[in-house]
C-alpha cells in the first residue's frame, strides 16, 4: 500500500517534466520488485536512489515535500521491518498462499454472525426494565 501511495504522489507532481516523473515511476516499479522477491537490501539501495533524484526536483513544491517525506517514511519502514518482508516470488513458484483473505474472511464470518444474531456485548445481570 505504501508504494501505491508513493506512485500516485508521483503522479501528482505535475510541476516536473514528463521524463522525470517517469524514472521516478520505474524507481518506484523496482522497489516493488525487489521486494516482492524478498531482496530487501536492494530495495534500500533504490529507495536511497529515489530519494536522492526527488531532494534534487528543482521546484520544491508541497506535494514534492510531501512525496519526500513519503519515501523517507517508506525507507525508514523497511529499515525496521525488513527481516520479516517474505519473498513472494518463491512463495508463488511453490504454490504457497501469499494473501491474508482467508484470514480476513474468517473475521468477517464471525463478526458477521455475532451481529445477525443481535448478540449484545452487555451485563445482563439487571432487567431492562429495573429503575435502581
Amino acid at each position: 500500500m505504501r508504494l501505491t501511495v508513493l506512485r500516485q504522489q508521483t503522479l501528482g507532481l505535475k510541476a516536473i517534466e514528463k521524463k522525470q516523473r517517469q524514472g521516478l515511476l520505474e524507481q518506484i516499479e523496482r522497489v516493488k520488485h525487489y521486494l516482492w522477491h524478498g531482496n530487501v537490501f536492494q530495495a534500500l539501495k533504490q529507495i536511497e536512489f529515489l530519494q536522492r533524484d526527488v531532494d534534487c526536483l528543482e521546484e520544491q513544491t508541497p506535494k514534492v515535500q510531501k512525496l519526500q517525506q513519503g519515501v523517507e517514511e517508506f525507507w525508514t519502514y523497511l529499515q525496521n521491518n525488513g527481516g520479516y518482508i517474505p519473498n513472494y516470488g518463491e512463495l508463488y513458484r511453490c504454490e504457497e498462499t501469499i494473501s491474508s483473505s482467508f484470514v480476513e474472511s474468517t473475521v468477517n464470518y464471525v463478526v458477521s454472525k455475532r451481529f445477525v444474531k443481535k448478540q449484545a456485548m452487555v451485563r445482563r445481570d439487571k432487567p431492562v426494565w429495573s429503575r435502581g
